[in-house]
């Protein structure tokens, strides 16, 4: 005969085990969202909104491809204008206004920026520092973001033009106007400081180790192709922002455009202005004039936007490098 208290205990057991087996088991929760969806995930249409938009209390994304994307941005204000954003990021995420010296007066505070123009005219850049807090802290280093304003008068120098040749979204080019060089002229220049580069006219680079990398976005996909005869011809075909004159630009052009309050070496920032010619580096740009006579046919000019801007270079016409394009009369020098 077995002890009463194994009897009772057996059948507490079948007990239990009926309760459980009808409760849809013990060891799964009755709230299948816990196991479908994790809470570190969001719904794709909560992160594709911009911050202003997002609710308070998400924890578990970073913002700042929204930020880059959606709130950055290039905004143009004449001499005294003002700008104002909320910034509204998850409990575990801080902006951190990084203090500099600006053109126009900043004031942040509780994540909102107030910006308002100054009279000196250039553009302006604001940085801030996302940092994540809490233990997302340990795992993360705090990322840069900025944001630029062009301060401008009434007959400003440079001005973006918008054309149903280059979709916004998606082209590697964007089209400037300059109203200070010459009687004005258009430049086309790339948005990505790695978007392309090309042998210099119709030569084909084909010195060992230096392969061109073409924008392929106007149809110049083949190395022996990647040169800048065919870009010109094909944007001059495509009618690129209704011009059909681009050219490789004139000495005098580029030093027009030059500016050496931009120019730092210690932010990888090249003397031009960052707002109107964000694709422009420290790289090596065609001029228009080879340098045929002087003897060396397989030499032309280049320039960089560096210390030495001023030094029209002799690079040989296989060794691809970057381009940046214009459209306009060339001044006369005589």
């Amino acid at each position: 005969m077995k002890p009463l208290f194994k009897l009772i205990s057996n059948r507490l057991y079948v007990i239990l085990l009926i309760l459980c087996v009808s409760l849809v088991g013990c060891s799964e929760s009755s709230s299948p969202s816990s196991v479908d969806k994790p809470p570190s995930v969001i719904d794709d249409d909560i992160a594709d909104k911009t911050p202003s938009t997002i609710d308070d209390g998400i924890t578990d994304k970073e913002l700042v491809d929204v930020i880059d994307q959606e709130v950055l941005s290039k905004a143009v204000l004449k001499k005294g204008g003002v700008f104002t954003y909320q910034f509204k990021l998850g409990a575990q995420q801080q902006l951190r206004f990084i203090d500099e010296d600006h053109l126009g007066k900043v004031v942040f505070v509780d994540n909102k920026l107030h910006y308002t123009a100054g009279a000196s005219l250039g553009t302006d850049i604001i940085r801030f520092e996302l940092q994540s807090l809490g233990e997302a802290a340990l795992n993360s280093q705090p990322k840069i973001i900025r944001w630029m304003f062009s301060i401008t008068d009434d007959e400003p120098q440079f001005e973006i033009l918008s054309h149903n040749t280059l979709d916004d979204a998606a082209s590697v080019w964007s089209c400037v106007q300059d109203n200070d060089t010459n009687e004005g002229v258009t430049w086309l220049v790339a948005n990505e400081t790695n978007a392309a580069n090309y042998a210099w006219g119709g030569w084909r680079a084909i010195l060992p180790g230096f392969d061109a990398q073409c924008a392929a976005t106007l149809g110049e996909r083949e190395n022996s192709e990647c040169n800048t005869e065919h870009l010109i011809s094909t944007l001059n075909n495509s009618n690129v922002c209704g011009k059909n004159d681009w050219r490789l630009p004139e000495a005098y052009e580029v030093n027009n455009i030059f500016d050496v309050n931009y120019l730092s070496v210690a932010d990888n920032q090249p003397g031009v202005d960052p707002f109107y010619f964000p694709g422009i580096d420290f790289s090596m740009y065609w001029l228009s004039k080879d340098n045929a006579a002087l003897g060396f046919d397989n030499q032309a000019y280049g320039m960089r936007f560096s210390r030495d801007y001023a030094i029209a270079k002799i690079v040989n016409k296989r060794l691809p490098q970057k381009v940046i394009l214009v459209s306009g009369e060339v001044r006369d020098t005589s």
